[in-house]
């Protein structure tokens, strides 16, 4: 903190960083004489705002095609995205970055509860797409969350199991 000289005996400090001590020192001076420092601590109080964690386990959804896939998560406590105006973030780019041109990210899906999914359409066939998640904070209690990461990549075929070959999803094999 810099030092402060000022004729107005109130000060507010600002800019300060949450729930961290700080020592204030005040000395009066007159004429070029000052008096004996008066010292005191004071802590600003927590920022109050948590950041959400991250959807957990993000993994493909059933069968995907050339051209879409769906992903999966675990929803995040707190987050009521079905009856609330915060939800997920669900993006999507080219692995390496790069913006994904086409793609469409569907409406969550909280078919179950606690593990929604959504389906992306207009995706190239053997294209690999990195699908980030964040949980939405409302910005008065809690903070939006790191994004969990998952690289998908599209088939040259038309049906693929996640995961695998195969008409059943998961990978199952066609025998």
């Amino acid at each position: 903190m810099p030092d402060i000289i000022t004729a107005d005996p109130h000060r507010a400090l600002t800019h300060l960083d949450p729930d961290t001590e700080y020592t204030i020192t005040v000395s009066a001076c007159r004429y070029g004489q000052c008096s004996k420092p008066a010292t005191t601590t004071a802590r600003t109080a927590p920022d109050g705002i948590k950041r959400l964690p991250k959807p957990a386990h993000l993994t493909e959804h059933g069968k995907h095609t050339k051209t879409s896939f769906a992903v999966e998560f675990d929803a995040v406590k707190g987050v009521d995205a079905k009856h609330g105006d915060h939800g997920y973030e669900v993006t999507v780019t080219l692995k390496g970055g790069g913006e994904a041109k086409g793609i469409t990210v569907g409406k969550l899906d909280f078919t179950t509860p606690d593990r929604p999914f959504a389906t992306l359409t207009g995706a190239q066939a053997g294209t690999v797409y990195t699908v980030s998640v964040k949980a939405d904070g409302d910005g008065t209690k809690t903070k939006t969350s790191d994004p969990a990461t998952l690289d998908v990549t599209t088939h040259a075929n038309d049906t693929y199991g996640a995961g695998g070959y195969g008409d059943t999803p998961y990978g199952g094999t066609d025998g």
